[in-house]
């Protein structure tokens, strides 16, 4: 398995590696899918809804609070790429609960 190593402790907050794409981005993107899913269940048993604005803002307020105001920029191509999918985990758990809200309406 090949792997690039990039410093990323400059903010002192996110520590990740980049592998290959056949090994670690896809695996990490696998995880997330499945725990995002498991968010939204767990949500949607709390009485939790979600609308099309939690939708947009979530993943933006996120973007905006770790990669600015808790300087995920001097992480460089790593931070972003953190702060990246952590946004998209933001937005697939919201889309989730809501196709969860729109199924049990139907």
């Amino acid at each position: 398995m090949k792997r690039f190593n990039c410093p990323v402790r400059k903010a002192g907050w996110s520590e990740i590696s980049i592998t290959t794409p056949k090994t670690g981005l896809v695996l990490i993107l696998i995880s997330k899918n499945k725990y995002t899913t498991l968010q939204a269940r767990n949500l949607f048993e709390q009485g939790k809804r979600a609308s099309g604005w939690k939708l947009f803002a979530s993943p933006l307020v996120r973007f905006i609070k770790f990669y600015f105001l808790r300087l995920g920029f001097l992480d460089g191509v790593p931070g972003f790429v953190h702060i990246s999918i952590g946004c998209a985990n933001s937005f697939c758990k919201y889309a989730k609960l809501h196709e969860l809200q729109n199924d049990k309406a139907d």
